[in-house]
């Protein structure tokens, strides 16, 4: 509920101000990925470090969450990394788009944590994975 909440305040907070001042945080971090071309330095990078990595990177717990209905980020390039990485967990929310802040990539996405956080208190218990 916390992380929902801070969630809508970033939301509120994405658009430049219009009588100038500072720029909110979202705006400045879009910028940013947006400069220095995402993460990677190609747009098959991650794919290429999956394929190269074998064992010792794919053994790392991954759930992808994709929305859908992104046109930034289609869904055929999570269905492509999950086809290189079997082990990540794919979840699809179809009427989801690209931001975080949709409702339904958010809910999958608090979801997802949990999920990650419940397999390593289940593995720090002896549970296993």
């Amino acid at each position: 509920a916390a992380a929902a909440a801070a969630s809508r305040g970033n939301a509120s907070s994405s658009s430049l101000p219009s009588g100038g001042g500072l720029v909110p945080v979202q705006a400045r971090l879009t910028s940013t990925f947006s400069e220095r071309r995402a993460f990677f330095a190609s747009d098959d990078e991650l794919l290429d470090l999956v394929r190269a990595g074998g064992e010792s990177l794919r053994r790392i717990p991954c759930i992808a969450v994709q929305g859908g209905n992104d046109i930034i980020c289609p869904p055929s390039t999570a269905y492509e990394l999950h086809e290189a990485w079997p082990e990540m967990e794919l979840r699809v929310v179809p009427a989801g788009g690209h931001s975080h802040y949709d409702s339904g990539l958010m809910a999958e996405l608090l979801r997802a944590t949990d999920a990650i956080r419940d397999r390593r208190h289940s593995e720090r218990a002896g549970g296993g994975r």
